[in-house]
């Protein structure tokens, strides 16, 4: 709370350095400039996520952890294992994005608990599935895939995904652990 000018600084780096990577494939494929890129999106990411945990409890935060590492582990070996193609998925998944993003924007207006646990859970599903599809264009094999060459971005979408569960699973532990007090 005392930070919020770095904040958001962090913020618009954050912003920059993704916009940069996913939209100017140059960039993501230039070695060094790929790594600083993502070096400095990772130090901001780092840097707001950790703004976010220092709100919940220590406790809160390792189950946290532990559930998003077992969602993450558990979500990658299904991807990598299962013949249905979430490839083919890309639009569909924009658009609840997008729908997802839309209903939170509202939820700051209509502030209610309730609603904000149900579009936390909707999160998690959501980024679940866009793990297992970013997973799938990363191993390859099904209809659409990533170039050898895109390991960058591979690597920045595996890291937005997981860090959305970790966020949307803190929120929920800490609406029900709010709710319990």
């Amino acid at each position: 709370r005392d930070h919020i000018p770095l904040l958001i600084v962090a913020i618009i780096i954050n912003i920059a350095t993704a916009y940069a990577l996913i939209c100017v494939k140059s960039l993501a494929r230039s070695v060094p400039v790929n790594y600083i890129l993502l070096t400095l999106f990772t130090l901001t990411e780092a840097f707001m996520v950790s703004t976010i945990t220092v709100k919940y409890p220590a406790d809160i935060v390792f189950i946290a952890a532990t559930l998003t590492a077992g969602i993450v582990v558990s979500l990658t070996i299904y991807a990598m294992t299962t013949k249905t193609d979430f490839t083919m998925m890309g639009g569909l998944l924009f658009m609840l994005g997008m729908t997802l993003m839309l209903a939170c924007i509202l939820s700051i207006f209509i502030r209610n608990r309730m609603l904000e646990l149900i579009l936390s859970v909707c999160g998690v599903l959501l980024f679940g599935v866009y793990l297992i599809y970013d997973t799938q264009l990363i191993v390859g094999g099904k209809q659409h895939e990533l170039s050898i060459d895109d390991y960058i971005i591979g690597a920045l979408m595996l890291y937005i995904d997981i860090v959305r569960i970790f966020i949307e699973v803190l929120r929920i532990l800490g609406t029900l652990s709010n709710n319990r007090n």
